[in-house]
């Protein structure tokens, strides 16, 4: 297998799109984690101020 990959990627060019292509899907893996991390918390932010106002309001009630 090794002996296989060498020789596939001896070649300069072959070798350079390799790495190019590596490359883009680390960049659009690390851009995907950014969003699904923003996303998250932009999500509990909000539940957070949902369960704020419910608080406020059953407080409201209660007095």
């Amino acid at each position: 297998m090794m002996i296989f990959l060498f020789d596939t990627f001896s070649s300069d060019i072959l070798f350079r799109k390799y790495l190019c292509i590596l490359s883009y899907m680390f960049i659009l893996l690390f851009i995907e984690e950014r969003v699904r991390y923003l996303f998250h918390i932009r999500f509990l932010i909000k539940e957070n101020n949902i369960l704020k106002i419910i608080i406020k309001f059953l407080l409201f009630v209660k007095s």
